[in-house]
């Protein structure tokens, strides 16, 4: 598949949680985003432990031509496999995401 190429401007009028202003270009296919301004610092999220949950921590994610923050998420354990966080890598001068997943968990 063949990537699109936007060329997105945080706007003089940047709404809560944006980082000001500032201009990137991002590339965008359906499975990865790259995004060439640095992601903020991750949010503080204040969380109370679920019996039988796991949290899944919050991101930023390059949308509408800005940062915006995605609160994180329960989803139900799984007995037989782990989480693997999603992270922001820097490959040259371009941000790239990696979505998070469930991977099975080592036999001990």
């Amino acid at each position: 598949m063949k990537p699109l190429l936007f060329v997105l401007c945080v706007g003089a009028t940047a709404s809560a949680g944006c980082a000001g202003h500032a201009s990137a270009t991002a590339t965008v296919t359906t499975s990865s985003t790259e995004v060439y301004q640095e992601p903020p610092a991750p949010q503080a999220e204040a969380v109370i432990e679920r019996k039988g949950y796991f949290w899944v921590a919050g991101r930023w994610e390059w949308r509408a031509n800005q940062w915006s923050w995605l609160g994180g998420r329960w989803e139900k354990e799984r007995e037989t496999e782990a989480w693997e966080r999603g992270h922001w890598d820097k490959r040259g001068n371009a941000w790239h995401w990696t979505e998070g997943h469930w991977v099975p968990r080592a036999a001990e």
